[in-house]
């Protein structure tokens, strides 16, 4: 696997963030693709792919369909002036009948009426309902670029087209692969030109003073930061997982201080975070914001008692097969102990296809559904997991934790290197049961304001000002 601080190596040997197209910095619109179809083709981990592929046939037909409906809205629709701009992240959590963004719904209760909540989509369509009703679909901005780029694509100019060559040459010849860093290139600055002029009426129409979003690496929020730079609007990425020195869309090259495509802010849950990322943004731009949603359920759940015997396993895509091998071997070295394994939303559609073994082991829970993942994780004693942010939400209330060294475990490591509060186990049942039982009654809560600050709404009304 090639570590972020080796790829930042690269992009500075090729100088590729000098790269301009029409005064479009090239690079920074698919770094993040690349590093992982890179890292896919070098050590064969699964790799990032979009899951509308994934859907049934019914399902895009129906998704095209609100799609075009929402897409032909756009341009008759006029959007009131509003101060506060929210990049929502669309993968919503069902609560109380509605579906909720826990990073940004609980700010727009506190901020008031003048919001508006602009959505990408999600599996070619939107979750509903929302408590938002001021909520403006991206569908003909998210959508119709992807779409055309499967057919046209821009050409770079001559001495932008030979670099760009000359990297992806440099991959094949040291690494022995095939990343196609041009088709990439081209297919990422194609959508961002047809994107561009969208965005551009939707702000001139809405005229922010911020913009908030999540995923702030997602390719729409790049588009709404050039845009928002040039138009002199501040932005800030919240933070909504966990980010490390090995998380590439936060750790850029020393001497790359400015990137167009990049936030002009960044709000982190706590003071931890600060010193594992690298970011092309002066200090006093990264500022402790707290997460609101976790310090309202926080308050609500820490009174609650375990249940005894009880491990929940934490799974992600990216290492599904692997930890859900590790909990089904667990299971049977250990029948009285209660194991849950908590599915990642990603997951959910086809894990009796890709997971069978854990809903034929009768002693394994398999968790599918949408419920409440504190809940879940209060009320159990130990947690396993890879690099999940649950893990360090778990930590935060006081929950054993257990750090399995499967793929990604590294930046874990990284991240939670100054506290003792998570425990490593191997890949392996019988380590696993090893750490569990000889560290259950050691573990310690990390520190809370360290990790998760005390939400302060005052932070972001300054940046109206």
């Amino acid at each position: 696997m090639l570590t972020v601080k080796e790829f930042n190596a690269l992009e500075l040997e090729y100088k590729l963030f000098e790269l301009r197209q029409n005064q479009v910095e090239v690079w920074p619109l698919a770094r993040e693709i690349i590093y992982d179809e890179l890292n896919t083709a070098i050590n064969g981990s699964p790799s990032r792919k979009s899951s509308d592929k994934a859907l049934p046939l019914k399902s895009k037909l129906i998704g095209l369909l609100w799609i075009s409906i929402n897409s032909i809205k756009f341009f008759w629709q006029r959007y009131p002036k509003i101060t506060y701009l929210f990049f929502a992240h669309p993968r919503r959590k069902l609560e109380n009948g509605y579906y909720h963004d826990v990073y940004t719904d609980s700010l727009i209760k506190l901020f008031g009426e003048s919001c508006a909540v602009a959505e990408p989509l999600f599996n070619m369509s939107h979750l509903s309902p929302t408590p938002q009703e001021n909520l403006i679909p991206l569908d003909v901005m998210d959508f119709w670029p992807r779409a055309l780029s499967s057919f046209w694509k821009v050409g770079f100019k001559p001495e932008v087209d030979s670099s760009i060559l000359a990297f992806e040459k440099m991959l094949s010849q040291r690494y022995n692969v095939n990343v196609p860093v041009q088709n990439i290139l081209r297919r990422e600055l194609t959508r961002f030109i047809i994107a561009k002029p969208l965005v551009t009426r939707l702000l001139n129409q809405l005229q922010p003073s911020v913009l908030i979003e999540i995923v702030g690496y997602h390719r729409l929020a790049k588009v709404f930061n050039v845009i928002t730079r040039q138009k002199g609007i501040r932005t800030i990425e919240l933070q909504h997982g966990y980010v490390s020195k090995a998380h590439i869309s936060y750790n850029f090259p020393q001497g790359v201080q400015k990137v167009q495509s990049f936030p002009s802010y960044i709000g982190l849950w706590g003071n931890v975070y600060k010193h594992h990322i690298s970011p092309p943004l002066p200090n006093h731009n990264i500022f402790s914001a707290g997460f609101l949603y976790f310090e309202e359920k926080h308050k609500k759940l820490r009174q609650s008692v375990p249940k005894a015997n009880t491990v929940v396993f934490i799974s992600q895509w990216t290492i599904g097969k692997e930890l859900a091998k590790l909990a089904v071997d667990l299971s049977k070295m250990i029948p009285d102990v209660s194991i849950i394994y908590r599915l990642h939303p990603e997951e959910r559609k086809n894990a009796r296809v890709n997971y069978p073994e854990l809903y034929q082991e009768q002693r394994i829970i398999v968790d599918d559904s949408n419920s409440d993942l504190y809940e879940l994780l209060i009320n159990t004693e130990t947690i396993v997991g890879v690099y999940s942010t649950a893990l360090i939400e778990a930590a935060m209330l006081g929950k054993q934790v257990v750090v399995a060294k499967l793929p990604g475990w590294e930046a874990f490591k990284d991240l939670t290197e100054s506290t003792s509060s998570f425990e490593f186990s191997e890949n392996s049942a019988s380590s696993l049961l090893t750490t569990i039982k000889s560290n259950k009654s050691g573990h310690q809560a990390i520190s809370y304001v360290d990790w998760l600050a005390p939400f302060d709404i005052a932070a972001f009304e300054a940046l109206t000002k």
